[in-house]
């Protein structure tokens, strides 16, 4: 009975086993007819969201594109402002920084200033009215040209103009590539990663400025693609022959980006027998997302990793690889934060300009690494006798600056001595044969409120010159300095 008792139980327990993976075999049989099912009615779904995520590359590629033109032209306003005001003599120099095969620059009523390639017969003549973009920046606006022929030598070109302010008036500077040689191209070229994709950059009158594909820049898209231009003339996006396309305009510009790509390429990823097995579609679904968890884990990890770079390439960036204090670029923001501090609070501020004095002499007679070791003496010690709030910056060469936040010049002048003593007080061991010199310091000061960073710079400079000319390894302070107004 016992025997049978257990038998029975042991049966029951089969049963119950064999039940459990029934069920489990039924539910995955379930789920992997509702998975194949659920596949076949998606596949319409799924091949349009293929071509509305592939779209959505033509608006990337605008956008960038708008990006590449407004950061262009910033740049352009920048160097115009900083070396075109006044003489031209930079213009060319100017030209060459942005790869510019084309530029002119015009005056306040529109005639050539400047013009690359040089063309004297142009000079003088006014010439913004041939030019849409032109008109444009002389009305005071930043303007993107379609394809136009270059005033200088008519090669088609692409043109980036922009107004900005001189004493004698406001200017225009555009500078312009040639269509052969336009960035854009090599742009487009990285966001193609199908292998029959294609993109093309036209202007508003269906020329190419820039391509991927077959055909060549400043034609006709009709020339080029005649079927995609049949296409587009009646939508932005759509199917003709084979093909899917999209457009989207760049915006603040007379451009517009097409991407087109074959409807095989564009669909593979939905298409093949693959598709009709289940559990083919889970084993990818979970392959994909062990490798979303691996991707994700690794890019934090990478991110870290570049988070750390960056710092450092940030510190690299701003310090002075000689001496370990700020370099002449960190130092100058440096003080433009402090005088829109001190003007905003109206206390002073002061700058020291500090030069090694005789420092040609340590480097003839003794080397330039004793000239180095010398350098790096001197920063050290000028480092040591400075407030937690005060920074100390290598200008250039020899010469170093101090910015005191909230001195004024009889603060500024107590701590130029202080630190003047304490370059002199010892002599600096240089080389290796254990020689030791006597490093002294010259000290330039100005001081003031409200005092633009650049009019403090050059009246410490001029001091400076002065402490020099008295004698050296002293200090001297100008003042008082004009307000701004």
């Amino acid at each position: 009975m016992r025997r049978r008792a257990g038998d029975a139980i042991e049966i029951a327990r089969t049963r119950r086993r064999v039940a459990v993976a029934a069920l489990g075999l039924l539910a995955i049989g379930l789920l992997a007819l509702i998975a194949t099912v659920a596949l076949f009615r998606s596949q319409r779904g799924a091949q349009s969201a293929l071509e509305t995520r592939y779209a959505s590359r033509a608006a990337l590629a605008a956008a960038a594109a708008g990006t590449y033109a407004e950061q262009l032209m910033d740049g352009e306003i920048q160097a115009a402002t900083a070396n075109l005001s006044g003489p031209v003599d930079q213009f060319g120099t100017v030209v060459s920084t942005f790869g510019f095969t084309n530029a002119v620059l015009l005056d306040a009523r529109g005639r050539v200033l400047a013009v690359q390639p040089p063309n004297r017969a142009l000079l003088g003549q006014d010439i913004a009215d041939r030019y849409p973009h032109l008109t444009g920046a002389e009305g005071g606006r930043r303007a993107v040209s379609p394809i136009v022929p270059a005033a200088a030598d008519g090669q088609p070109v692409v043109g980036f103009a922009v107004p900005f302010q001189t004493p004698s008036g406001r200017r225009v500077f555009s500078g312009a590539y040639t269509i052969r040689s336009t960035p854009l191209t090599d742009y487009l070229r990285t966001m193609v990663n199908l292998p029959t994709s294609r993109f093309l950059l036209i202007d508003d009158a269906g020329l190419v400025l820039a391509t991927t594909h077959r055909g060549g820049p400043a034609t006709k898209l009709s020339e080029v693609e005649p079927a995609l231009a049949e296409a587009y003339r009646h939508a932005s996006s759509g199917r003709y022959d084979d093909q899917f396309f999209a457009s989207s305009r760049v915006d603040g510009t007379p451009w517009t980006v097409i991407t087109a790509v074959s409807q095989d390429a564009l669909l593979a990823p939905v298409r093949g027998n693959g598709q009709n097995l289940a559990w083919g579609i889970l084993a990818a679904l979970i392959a994909m997302a062990l490798l979303a968890w691996f991707l994700v884990r690794r890019l934090a990890v990478d991110h870290g990793r570049l988070q750390d770079a960056y710092r450092r390439l940030d510190r690299l960036a701003r310090v002075d690889p000689l001496t370990g204090v700020q370099n002449r670029r960190a130092i100058g923001d440096l003080l433009a934060d402090g005088q829109r501090a001190a003007a905003d609070g109206a206390t002073p501020l002061s700058v020291l300009m500090i030069d090694v004095d005789h420092f040609k002499r340590i480097n003839d007679t003794f080397g330039h690494v004793a000239g180095d070791q010398a350098l790096i003496a001197v920063a050290e010690r000028l480092q040591g006798g400075l407030r937690e709030e005060d920074v100390l910056g290598r200008w250039g060469g020899e010469e170093f600056l101090v910015v005191l936040p909230n001195a004024d010049q009889g603060a500024a002048t107590m701590a130029a001595e202080r630190l003047r003593e304490s370059v002199r007080v010892t002599p600096v061991s240089v080389g290796t044969g254990g020689d030791e010199i006597d490093v002294s310091v010259s000290i330039g000061i100005a001081s003031g409120v409200g005092i633009t960073p650049e009019v403090l710079v050059h009246t410490a400079d001029r001091a400076l010159y002065a402490a020099k000319a008295a004698g050296r390894d002293r200090i001297h302070a100008l003042s008082p300095l004009p307000a701004v107004r």
